[in-house]
Parts: C-alpha cells; structure tokens; sequence
C-alpha cells in the first residue's frame, strides 16, 4: 500500500532567518504578481489595438 512521505521540519523552521526569508519570498511573489499584471495589460492593449488597425484597412 502506497503511504506518502511525512515531511520533516527543518533545522531553521522557526527561527529569524526563516522569517526572513519568508518576508523576502512574500515581496518577490508581489513583484511578480505586479509584473505579470503589467504584461497582461500590455498584452490585451495590443490586441485591441491590432483589432482597430485590423478594423481601420478593412474600411480602406
């Protein structure tokens, strides 16, 4: 019978430099999150405005 792996605590589970680096993770994980927001803008802004270009040859 498959029985899945208990995870083992690490050395550092508690202490300050966990924190840290889990204060560090959360910001880096925010300006990604800003980031891709960003491109996702740029991204469907071009599209609408290769369907107005698209729209405007057509009526010439």
């Amino acid at each position: 019978m498959f029985r899945p792996r208990r995870r083992q605590p690490t050395a550092h589970a508690n202490d300050a430099s966990a924190v840290a680096e889990n204060m560090r993770l959360k910001e880096e994980m925010k300006a990604l999150k800003e980031r891709v927001a960003v491109l996702e803008r740029i991204a469907t802004d071009r599209g609408s405005l290769l369907d107005q270009e698209i729209e405007r040859l057509r009526k010439q």
